[in-house]
């Protein structure tokens, strides 16, 4: 029995279905990996599954694209929620002693590197207001509880939504040497 430690985590997996249906992954992970790159919001979660027999059914067509995802990690002091978010690809892998299938999540920051918008804000914004004005258009809420600094002129011309966040939290943390955490609520 493997013991959970901050070198050694154990995970688990969550797949919710729209009505409810839940799919536990922890017996039948091959692989897992949560990534966020450089310059991204979003968070990234890769798994490999292996596509077992559920029923009269493979579990990766019982598995679909926007469904829920909510992977958990022990580190010894029981499991605690690292990543929430939904199905953004999967693809089927043949290996040559099981079929495997690949799950690409991503939490709804990913919507923020996929659209783009133009911004502009007079001389004299604050990180704060600005990011809450962009948020606000768009539909969605942000908690900010960081450092605001007032910006020059604002100019953003169909540059994606991330980008424009990315850009006012940088130069905040530029100016003010501290780092900032990006989430939607």
């Amino acid at each position: 029995m493997t013991v959970a430690s901050i070198t050694n985590p154990i995970y688990k997996v969550n797949i919710i279905k729209a009505n409810g249906t839940t799919y536990q992954l922890q017996n039948v992970t091959t692989d897992l990996a949560i990534s966020q790159a450089k310059d991204e919001l979003a968070q990234k979660l890769t798994i490999s599954v292996v596509n077992v027999k559920v029923g009269n059914s493979r579990l990766q067509s019982l598995i679909a694209l926007k469904d829920s995802v909510y992977a958990y990690a022990n580190t010894g002091a029981g499991y605690k929620g690292v990543f929430r978010g939904f199905v953004w690809e999967r693809s089927l892998e043949t290996k040559a002693d099981r079929d495997e299938f690949q799950l690409i999540c991503y939490d709804r920051l990913i919507y923020l590197h996929k659209s783009k918008d133009d911004y502009f804000a007079k001389k004299g914004k604050t990180t704060k207001d600005a990011l809450t004005s962009i948020a606000k258009n768009w539909g969605f809420s942000i908690s900010y509880k960081y450092t605001s600094i007032t910006h020059g002129k604002l100019v953003f011309q169909q540059d994606r939504i991330a980008d424009i966040f990315i850009s006012i939290l940088d130069e905040a943390k530029k100016k003010t040497g501290k780092n900032y955490v990006f989430f939607l609520i």
